[in-house]
Order: structure tokens, then sequence, then C-alpha cells
């Protein structure tokens, strides 16, 4: 893990802590949700943050007026501590590694179903019943994507581990037995 994804991670699992000791997760989420949005749909506001050149005090201000009317407190100092520890190059990994931790504490999981086409919401959603009647208590979110060159069947791939259940995989496995 990169040293930064490390940090990201850690600044996310203490605002998770602190917001489940507020008993305000679910909020919290939504902010951070509110905040992912506004990266995204304005262009340039990352390279913004990450301007070394612009002072804290602009970047503080900035936040202030356009997002801390619409979050709550945690949220607000939270965001506060990212830009005095000068962390907000980080912000976007922060953002995710909570949502990441956030469904994780509730048992809900996500992974990619890469396939040779496309497939569709109800085997997806078939698919997902199977690895929750294996895995009870938790619910799975499915990804779809595409790659031909599996010629049939799927890979799932969920954070470090992978079931192979593609066509590809198991001509390869047959070669492998004939060649030994």
């Amino acid at each position: 893990m990169k040293t930064g994804s490390k940090t990201a991670a850690v600044y996310a699992g203490m605002l998770l802590d602190f917001a489940r000791e507020q008993n305000s997760q679910a909020e919290v989420l939504r902010d951070l949700q509110l905040l992912r949005k506004l990266l995204q749909d304005t262009p340039g506001l990352e390279r913004f943050f990450s301007n070394p050149t612009l002072p804290v005090a602009v970047k503080l201000d900035f936040i202030k007026t356009n997002l801390f009317p619409h979050v709550q407190e945690i949220t607000r100092k939270f965001v506060t501590l990212v830009i005095q520890k000068n962390r907000l190059t980080l912000l976007a990994a922060m953002l995710e590694a909570f949502m990441a931790l956030e469904e994780t504490s509730r048992n809900v999981y996500r992974a990619t179903v890469t396939s040779a086409v496309a497939l569709s919401e109800k085997q997806l959603q078939s698919l997902a019943e199977k690895m929750q009647a294996k895995s009870p208590g938790r619910t799975f979110i499915l990804n779809n994507q595409v790659e031909p060159s599996l010629l049939g069947g799927f890979r799932i791939q969920q954070s470090d581990l992978v079931t192979d259940a593609s066509l590809r995989f198991q001509l390869n496995q047959f070669r492998k037995k004939l060649a030994a």
C-alpha cells in the first residue's frame, strides 16, 4: 500500500470511529458523498486544493463558503483538520477509503465480475445472491466489466480475492496438465 493510501485510510478510519461515537455515521456518509460529488462535478477543484502556492486560508475560505453550510459539524471539523494538516491532496482518497470502511462496517462488499460478454442485471443479482448464500450476513454489490479474451465464464475479484471460472483459465489449466 502506498504511503498516501495509508495516510488516507488512517484519516478515514479516524473519521468513521468518531462518527460512530457521535452516532452520526449516516450523516457523515451523506456529507462525504456530497463532497465527492462536488470534487467530481467541479473541474479543476482538485488542482485548486493541491496547489502549494495558494495559502491554506484561501482554501479554507472556499470550503467554508461552498461546503460548510451543507454539512454536519463533524464533517466541518474533519475537513478543517485535513486542510490544516496540508493533506488536501489526499482528500479524494480519504473519501473513497471512508466509504469502503463504512460499507464494510455494514457487511457490504463490492466485487468486480469480469465476463466475456456483458451480464444482465438479473444475472448479476443472481450471482450476488449465490455469493451471499455462501457468506451469510454479507451483502454484495457487483460491478460488471467485459473482457472478450476470457472466451466464456467469468472472473470475480473482491479486494485481493480472485475466483476465476473463465473458459480461458480452464483452458490454461488444461494446457498445463497436458504439458506436465
